[in-house]
């Protein structure tokens, strides 16, 4: 709960394997993790609310992220996006879980979606 109103995360996470002009093998290929993060409330997000950190979990691996490493895209009044693209190896066969901590008013709430399935793009 932020300010009374109710935020919901809704995490995509994806590897693309698409090839791309110039790649000579896709064995070189760096896996690169792309998200897009949606935090979600029926009426309208506080507006003095921020993301400070995205933090993803797979078994004992932790990867931790702030400012300039996530894109924070304004959607609606209700609704935010927070994209990444990250170089990360993480294991495609196991769900990640992801949190997403907000500031509002000098509080910290944490946000989290958990067991979030990574899909592959081809």
């Amino acid at each position: 709960m932020v300010e009374k109103e109710a935020v919901r995360l809704e995490s995509t996470l994806w590897i693309d394997m698409m090839p791309k002009v110039g790649e000579t093998s896709a064995l070189l290929k760096e896996q690169n993790l792309y998200g897009a993060l949606y935090l979600r409330t029926d009426k309208q997000l506080p507006a003095g609310m921020d993301v400070s950190k995205v933090v993803l979990k797979q078994d004992d691996m932790v990867w931790e992220f702030e400012g300039d490493d996530f894109e924070l895209r304004t959607q609606s009044e209700s609704q935010w996006e927070v994209a990444f693209n990250w170089q990360l190896e993480v294991n495609i066969t196991k769900p990640i879980d992801v949190a997403v901590q907000l500031t509002d008013s000098g509080r910290e709430i944490w946000v989290v979606n958990g067991e979030v399935p990574v899909d592959t793009v081809y």
